[in-house]
């Protein structure tokens, strides 16, 4: 439900040719197969080789979204199916909140490492790029370039510390045990995020917005 209400909701991107279209994706794909051995050039870690590179539009990134969460909730053993009407009444708000916030994420994010797909993958999303691009008046080959490396060096990182995705787990496990112990509602986390308000010591991500404050620390 929150995927499909997602892609409803979320505006296709800024408006371009087809060959600017094809332009974009192109030069997405190169800079993604340049900057593993960038990264490592100037880190010092070894090179990742491998794994999966896909540039995509905001709805893929939406779906893509969608199935981590599905598979983060399998390994935290999150319960299957809502044990009463109420329950299940409660899950068609939560997918409703769930799916404005793809919707406002995914006109936003640039590019995403996934290290929880079963092969970790590089998301870049064209229309993203393309529209900071447009609106900073960057030069879009060393912006794209710049997403890539950026992007890429997540990959390394990962490669180079494979207990990072079990460490990221245990916190979201740590997250969602606060958000359920708080108990707050749709409308709580809908009023945050439109005054976006943010916590002094927060670093400014979303995360730390839409968060319940007890879920902040992890």
């Amino acid at each position: 439900m929150a995927q499909s209400l997602a892609h409803r909701m979320i505006p296709p991107g800024p408006a371009a040719t087809r060959a600017q279209r094809s332009e974009c994706v192109a030069d997405l794909r190169q800079a993604a197969a340049r900057s593993p051995e960038l990264v490592s050039r100037a880190t010092g870690l070894p090179m990742v080789t491998g794994g999966i590179d896909l540039v995509v539009d905001r709805r893929s990134w939406v779906s893509s979204m969608v199935q981590t969460a599905r598979r983060l909730w399998d390994r935290l053993d999150g319960p299957v199916e809502p044990a009463s009407l109420a329950a299940r009444l409660s899950g068609r708000g939560t997918a409703s909140a769930i799916a404005g916030g793809l919707a406002v994420l995914g006109t936003r994010i640039l590019g995403q490492f996934d290290p929880f797909a079963p092969t970790p993958r590089l998301l870049l999303v064209a229309p993203n790029v393309m529209h900071v691009e447009r609106q900073l008046r960057l030069e879009p080959g060393d912006f794209r370039q710049w997403v890539s490396l950026h992007e890429q060096t997540h990959r390394v990182q990962f490669a180079a510390a494979p207990w990072l995705p079990e460490h990221l787990l245990g916190l979201v496990g740590e997250v969602m045990a606060a958000e359920d112990e708080a108990g707050e509602s749709v409308a709580d986390v809908l009023t945050r995020v439109s005054r976006r308000e943010r916590p002094s010591e927060s670093n400014g991500a979303l995360l730390d917005v839409v968060s319940a404050p007890q879920a902040r620390v992890a």
